[in-house]
């Protein structure tokens, strides 16, 4: 699974910051430019104020002093307004519109006509003017004596850049703190992204690396707020499904291997089974002819030792060939079981009781459960069927350790009841126990086995819905362990 940095797309911090943070500072940015705009508003109106003042502070005495004719107190009174640094330029000017005393540039200054109408209206105000270079702002005050006749006027002027000058600087301070409260508003979310969702969602992409990589049993941890807490959470539950569900696919592909094994094995064990009837039906009457023919050879009195001998061996080669036959006819038998209760110990015995001519040549010592021990679980089997399948098991123990030992025991547990038939002989290779109970699968020599005997054990124990199995034995060699009665199946 590739990392999730890989996908194309915007990440969660890009949304936030596309999606959240610019339009807020989109707003905060058109309230600004509406708030400067009143600022600027407020901030012109304040400085024309600022010379209305000034100009109604100079009327009284200017108007004083003119209307005594004291040009020496006009004088003062304009170097006074000139040491203020507010004003540009302060021009007094008499009733007929002369300009009678002035300070600063007289580029200000204003025609006569023009006084004398501005004089005459008896209302104060002021204007922006454009003087060429520069713009000045003009703000005017009619001069009255005592008996409020209008005597002169008053002109007081002011920089036009002085305005442009401060709301410049206001829009300067504005748009820098604007930019100042943006980026701190970009860190702020930059670093509470990280530590509230940043450093979660990655513990998450890692965990699910890991997932990816084959650790199935990782889990990402619930920490952070809620909603990644609960998605987390739901996560988790999601891989514990998804594990569970790998889990079961893995365990029905090997139960379906193991079954389709199976089948392939019962299908050659029953085409097997199948030439194996056929030949040991073609091959017991001509053998019992000649073993027939052999005895009646042998009833001669006449007959010299080694035609006599010749006799013997013919019919104990019979004998073999029959226990072939025998074996083949097991193997191949597919009758249905007729099940009933025996117990463990009386199958042993009768079992014994057939193997007595291969014990009486034999120095193998047979082992078996002691008169405390009883007669042992009762089982639902076939009795001969079962005591075959023991007989098959003696006599493989004791060829595998002709002076040795053979135990025999049954056992009654959780998985079931059975018997357990084990040597000190040298054992069964790891490499050979696969193949063990295939028909006709031998280790012994030419002559020595058929390599049937085993699978006719196999053959028997499932039938009985059992098993056989085999592994190293306390004794030193193999222990074979044939299950009868399942926990599901007992009498």
């Amino acid at each position: 699974m590739p990392r999730l940095r890989r996908y194309r797309g915007y990440s969660l911090r890009l949304a936030v910051t596309a999606f959240i943070l610019l339009p807020c500072m989109l707003l905060a940015g058109f309230a600004a430019w509406l708030g400067l705009a009143a600022v600027e508003r407020q901030g012109a109106t304040r400085m024309q104020e600022d010379i209305e003042l000034v100009t109604r502070a100079m009327t009284l005495p200017l108007s004083h002093a003119l209307a005594n004719r004291e040009l020496a107190g006009v004088e003062s009174v304009l170097l006074s307004a000139g040491r203020i640094g507010l004003v540009y330029g302060v021009y007094v000017y008499d009733e007929q519109g002369r300009r009678i005393a002035s300070t600063g540039t007289p580029r200000a200054a204003m025609p006569s006509d023009q006084v004398v109408q501005l004089a005459t209206g008896r209302e104060r105000g002021g204007d922006f003017e454009d003087l060429g270079d520069e713009e000045v702002y003009s703000y005017f005050q009619p001069l009255t004596d005592a008996g409020g006749r209008i005597i002169g006027l008053l002109q007081v002027t002011r920089r036009g850049s002085d305005f442009e000058d401060y709301l410049s600087e206001l829009r300067a301070w504005t748009v820098a703190g604007a930019v100042l409260l943006g980026l701190l508003l970009t860190g702020v979310i930059f670093l509470g992204h990280h530590r509230a969702v940043g450093r979660h969602v990655s513990r998450m992409e890692r965990a699910m690396d890991r997932v990816a990589g084959g650790d199935l049993d990782h889990r990402i941890g619930t920490s952070g707020p809620l909603e990644l807490r609960a998605l987390s959470g739901s996560i988790n539950r999601m891989l514990d499904g998804v594990v569970s569900t790998h889990r079961e696919l893995v365990q029905r592909r090997a139960a379906e291997i193991t079954l389709k094994e199976q089948l392939a094995q019962s299908e050659k064990l029953a085409a097997v089974g199948q030439l194996a009837a056929g030949v040991a039906h073609e091959l017991g009457t001509p053998l019992a002819t000649v073993d027939a023919s052999a005895q009646r050879g042998l009833r001669h009195d006449a007959l010299d030792d080694p035609l006599r001998r010749a006799f013997e061996r013919i019919r104990g080669e019979v004998a073999r060939m029959e226990h072939i036959v025998r074996q083949l006819m097991d193997f191949a038998r597919r009758n249905p079981l007729r099940r009933r209760p025996e117990h463990a110990n009386r199958l042993v015995q009768c079992a014994l009781s057939q193997l007595a001519p291969d014990l009486e040549r034999s120095d193998t010592v047979i082992e078996t459960p002691g008169e405390s021990d009883g007669d042992g679980p009762a089982l639902d089997v076939d009795r001969i069927r079962v005591e075959q399948a023991l007989v098959n098991l003696v006599r493989n123990a004791m060829q595998a350790t002709p002076r040795g030992r053979v135990r025999i025991s049954w056992f009654d547990d959780d998985e079931g009841r059975g018997f357990i038939v084990e040597d000190d002989g040298p054992g069964i290779p790891e490499s050979v126990r696969p193949h063990l109970f295939e028909p006709f699968y031998t280790t012994k020599t030419v002559g020595e086995g058929t390599g049937l005997g085993l699978s006719v054990v196999h053959a028997i124990a499932e039938a009985h819905g059992g098993r056989i199995s085999v592994d190293e034995s306390p004794l030193g060699g193999a222990r074979f362990r044939l299950l009868l009665n399942t926990s599901g199946h007992r009498a």
